[in-house]
């Protein structure tokens, strides 16, 4: 069977992304045709209605659902390349096991004090569970990160499971003691949401995914090294305990940001890696990366459209959404890949 060229797999996904674009700012309750958008965005003269329903509330919520996706396929990626396991993920280390923790300490009020006396409160009802979750997934990164220079891939993994399990435990603990009322934030964060994020947080978020993923793509030829084993790695003079630190500190400052303001959101950075492998069908982080990127951006962009339910008065809980679309979609490209396997081997 011929090779699809990595350059139209590029084009195909870039193509899927600008329209499933279109159609998220274009549908929902309130219907604007595309042949509009122009004018709205730079008309002064536009209705002030659709104005305000494309540039405050679709056009943000696009943008983070692209940079969350762009952010956790990439940190998948990277990953399951450093760990040599196809199940990790950026969240694999705790980091939001870590967030929640700081977001439960913070919708209890038990954070409210500190944040007065250190100056940093705020009237906005939302900016205790962001700092609660940054702070909480910040301090267990760097836990993990300190122990990263002195582990392998194994142990590393074992403690950020320790961790993250940890965490939860104590995460069990408060809820346990604390009524529905009191839960009510705290368990609609878990949900994961884009709904919430506005033009003040967008350069915020989109600074540190888009610094993260410039940080980790220029250095695709070390991933590339990394994945051949630690040995030979070694052998060709790769410091495995550095590139292995700054590898995991970009990804975990992306993952922790975007779960700071988005909750923790699933999947993505497990399914979108494996299906650009799937598609490009190549070893190459200089491909593999770009791809997972826009990969996961199409993934979270459709996943977010859907969670906006714009059929109905309900939006849907995201992490649902993601997982429902994003399984049936990796499964069944793996049993293609393995009948292609078998027709190429007959």
């Amino acid at each position: 069977m011929k090779r699809i060229q990595p350059i139209s797999v590029f084009i195909a996904l870039l193509s899927a992304l600008g329209l499933c674009l279109l159609v998220d700012l274009t549908l929902g309750s309130v219907r604007i045709p595309v042949r509009q958008i122009p004018s709205i965005l730079f008309s002064a003269d536009a209705d002030p209605t659709l104005r305000f329903i494309l540039l405050e509330v679709r056009l943000p919520y696009a943008l983070t659902a692209i940079l969350v996706g762009m952010g956790l396929g990439l940190g998948g990626m990277v990953m399951q390349t450093l760990l040599r396991n196809p199940l990790a993920e950026p969240f694999i280390l705790g980091i939001s096991s870590g967030a929640s923790l700081g977001v439960v300490i913070m919708s209890l009020g038990l954070g409210v004090q500190w944040l007065s006396a250190t100056g940093l409160s705020s009237p906005m009802p939302a900016f205790s569970m962001v700092t609660g979750a940054f702070l909480g997934s910040s301090l267990l990164m760097a836990l993990v990160i300190g122990f990263s220079r002195r582990m392998d891939s194994v142990m590393l993994l074992i403690v950020g499971l320790m961790a993250g399990y940890f965490s939860y435990g104590v995460v069990s603990m408060l809820v346990f003691f604390r009524s529905p009322e009191e839960l009510r934030t705290y368990h609609l964060w878990t949900l994961g949401s884009f709904s919430g994020v506005t033009w003040r947080d967008l350069p915020i978020i989109a600074s540190v995914t888009l610094g993260g993923c410039a940080l980790i793509t220029l250095r695709f030829r070390m991933l590339d090294i990394l994945h051949m084993g630690d040995s030979f790695a070694h052998t060709v003079g790769v410091s495995v305990a550095r590139e292995r630190w700054i590898l995991l500190l970009g990804v975990s400052l992306i993952a922790s940001t975007l779960t700071a303001y988005c909750g923790p959101i699933a999947f993505l950075g497990i399914a979108a890696p494996h299906i650009a492998r799937l598609l490009l069908r190549s070893h190459s982080h200089a491909l593999l990366l770009p791809a997972s990127m826009i990969t996961g951006a199409l993934l979270s962009l459709i996943a977010a459209f859907i969670a906006k339910a714009p059929w109905s008065p309900h939006t849907l809980p995201y992490n649902a959404v993601a997982a429902l679309i994003g399984a049936p979609v990796v499964i069944s490209l793996l049993f293609n890949r393995t009948s292609l396997r078998r027709l190429s081997q007959e």
